[in-house]
């Protein structure tokens, strides 16, 4: 990707740094705008030390907007000053890193990780500070009175600083970020609600759906939200810390155009029909199995994986398309955890988790056929399961992504590998036992063609197309 709009960025808050003052509120919020941006391009051009470097930055400032920096008004321009420039040096002038000098408040010189992550930016916080913020607040605005002797109270604020600083460096498009902001705002809304203070559970609540709605591509501005719930954010720890005069801000989505609001109301009037009973049952499969799952086993999450292939095959077939589209999204995930190509699995199980849940709740919520609205479906044979019935529309597929597939081409091996799975799975109960056994060697030889095991491709290529 060009860098001349990590270029652009760099040199335009140059050029605003030397107009700005820290004291002033709109020039920080500008000044936390423009290394939001840098870090955005940064990341999007591989710069990963350009990267670290203004996540950083965002962080200092991030402390002087919520003054819990130790430096002064000259140490903090000095500071974002030569971050500026150290950027220049780096990315214009091609200078290596190691004859860069960073400020030392970037820490830039240790030994961790170059991408900033999620513990890194919370442990960031000057968390001894966030005590005296509970002792100095003035009468609280929450529904119940603040217990200044209740750890949960600390545990709270802890957590919504955490939350905030998180927020800064998310990115609304990665479905990673997102699940833990979800997942963060969850967290908040049940220490809330434990400790009497509702507002704040509500407002919680109320963000977490949101994300939601981020996490299932149902918003149009995702970016626009993001900045909504980090003012949420602000206005919960305003909320806790007796700010009587924060404004509160809304959390009404209104940004969709009319074309993304016709589809929404497309995909909601799907959702009220009624749902085809195998759809259901693989559905009702996948929640109980991931339920009982292990992400670190690589069984348990090659069983998911079949699940969801399985899922959006039928989806598919049955024009169930918000479905198909979810479910070919989480078997690309699970795919990846399998052959070991994500960071963090944890975070990778959780968002493949939280979509059998929502899935789940939508079929059997308000989505299950009624006795007035029945599915005609074909009973299968006392000795036919429905998977079954289905297995020769997948051995069907499957010979079409071997008639386009490219035997060089790791992704299309990897898919047939993830194709012969499904087939070795779903005949290992029932068969029929020819096809198993031959799905089990195919699926071996995919593996090992994969892994760059063998020594002919195209000889094994040939071997699983004549399967």
């Amino acid at each position: 990707m060009s860098k001349e709009p990590l270029i652009n960025a760099i040199n335009d808050i140059s050029l605003n740094l030397i107009e700005m003052d820290l004291e002033n509120p709109d020039d920080l919020s500008s000044l936390l705008t423009s290394f939001k941006e840098i870090s955005a391009k940064s990341e999007s051009c591989g710069e990963s030390v350009a990267l670290k470097a203004a996540s950083k930055a965002v962080i200092i400032i991030q402390k002087i907007i919520n003054k819990e920096s130790q430096l002064d008004k000259q140490g903090a321009f000095e500071t974002l000053s030569l971050t500026i420039t150290a950027l220049q040096e780096l990315i214009i002038n091609f200078r290596p890193v190691e004859d860069i000098a960073f400020p030392d408040e970037l820490g830039m010189d240790d030994e961790e990780s170059i991408a900033v992550t999620n513990e890194e930016t919370a442990n960031a916080l000057d968390s001894t500070q966030i005590p005296e913020v509970i002792e100095i607040a003035a009468e609280p605005a929450a529904d119940q009175p603040i217990d200044l002797d209740n750890a949960g109270f600390e545990k709270l604020q802890n957590s919504i600083n955490e939350l905030s600083s998180m927020i800064l460096l998310a990115n609304a498009e990665k479905m990673e970020d997102v699940v833990v902001i979800l997942n963060s705002f969850e967290a908040i809304k049940n220490e809330a609600s434990e400790l009497g203070q509702e507002k704040i559970s509500n407002k919680a609540q109320t963000a977490s759906e949101i994300a939601k709605q981020i996490l299932f591509d149902d918003i149009h501005d995702k970016k626009a939200v993001i900045d909504t719930l980090y003012q949420t954010v602000k206005y919960m720890s305003g909320i806790l810390n007796g700010d009587t005069e924060i404004e509160e801000p809304s959390l009404t989505i209104d940004s969709a155009p009319p074309a993304a609001i016709e589809e929404s109301a497309q995909i909601l009037a799907q959702h009220d029909a009624a749902y085809p009973q195998r759809i259901i049952e693989i559905i009702t499969d996948l929640a109980s199995k991931i339920k009982e799952a292990d992400f670190e086993s690589l069984q348990d999450i090659a069983n998911i994986h079949s699940i969801y292939e399985e899922l959006f095959l039928m989806a598919k077939e049955e024009g169930q398309d918000f479905i198909h589209q979810e479910a070919v999204k989480c078997a690309e995930i699970a795919r990846k955890m399998v052959m070991d190509e994500v960071e963090d699995k944890k975070t990778s199980f959780e968002i493949i988790s939280t979509a059998s849940l929502s899935l789940n709740e939508i079929v059997t919520g308000g989505g299950v056929a009624t006795e007035e609205k029945p599915v005609q479906t074909e009973e299968p044979a006392a000795d036919e399961t429905p998977i079954q019935k289905n297995l020769p529309i997948l051995i069907e597929e499957l010979v079409k992504a071997l008639s386009t597939a490219e035997v060089d081409s790791l992704q299309d091996i990897a898919n047939l590998h993830s194709a012969y799975e499904v087939i070795t799975e779903m005949t290992a109960v029932n068969g029929p036992e020819i096809v198993h056994q031959a799905a089990v060697k195919c699926t071996e030889i995919a593996k090992k063609m994969v892994m760059d095991e063998v020594e002919n491709k195209s000889a094994s290529f040939n071997t699983l197309y004549m399967a």
